[in-house]
């Protein structure tokens, strides 16, 4: 089962300006451990980012949850929160060991790699709907956030192969979740490093982004993703 690693905020205030107004409703999710990553970075900055956007921004609901690595558990515990908090913003945290910074992931494929999981599941089929199309497209504001992120000198880039492992599962039946969804909802997938540089810089480092930089930027690509939202609602 999935973790919930942090409940939504009560302190939210409700969005003027858009019809039905209620509080903004965020949810960030990381990742579980799965085979060679036996301490998943995206649970840990998914975290952090919740805290410090809950501080930072009292008009929004902040929910932060862990999925199970596991081809079965992933989909079902994320309809579950999808189904039951109905966010405006669905931002999703991996990790890539080809990753060494933010990469925005901007499309989801209707594949499976059959790789096993966490628990030593398989996927079953290498297509993740029957019926579903062969890509979907995420509906965050990829190319502001990627500006957002160069602004603070962090490194980003807009990625549109999100893998055939979980990851891309998980931004696909996203996705399809949010088509179907009461309102417009901005969906997207942000892989990071598998783990952080130095915070000294040093040359040894493997990676670029310090953790103290990801969090700044997670925060940042959830205000991105605010305003965009919060425009969105008040044109309604």
């Amino acid at each position: 089962m999935g973790v919930k690693i942090e409940e939504h905020s009560t302190r939210a205030k409700h969005m003027t300006g858009a019809k039905n107004s209620r509080p903004a409703r965020l949810l960030i999710t990381g990742f579980g451990p799965f085979p060679r990553i036996p301490v998943n970075a995206s649970s840990r900055l998914a975290l952090a980012i919740g805290r410090q956007a809950r501080a930072r921004m009292p008009d929004v609901e902040v929910t932060v949850s862990r999925l199970t690595t596991s081809w079965r558990a992933a989909p079902l515990e994320l309809e579950r929160l999808l189904v039951r908090l109905d966010p405006d913003i669905a931002l999703h945290f991996g990790v890539s060991s080809g990753a060494l910074g933010f990469l925005l992931e901007t499309v989801a494929r209707n594949e499976a790699d059959g790789s096993p999981d966490a628990l030593g599941g398989l996927p079953g089929t290498a297509r993740l709907a029957a019926d579903g199309p062969a890509k979907r497209r995420s509906t965050f504001p990829a190319r502001q956030i990627l500006a957002r992120l160069h602004e603070l000198q962090l490194p980003a880039s807009i990625s549109r192969d999100a893998g055939r492992y979980l990851c891309n599962a998980t931004l696909y039946r996203s996705l399809e979740l949010a088509a179907t969804a009461r309102r417009r909802r901005l969906t997207g997938f942000i892989h990071i490093p598998t783990s952080f540089a130095d915070a000294s810089g040093s040359a040894s480092s493997l990676h670029r982004l310090t953790f103290q930089n990801a969090v700044a930027g997670g925060l940042a690509i959830v205000a991105v993703c605010h305003a965009h939202a919060t425009a969105e609602f008040q044109a309604a």
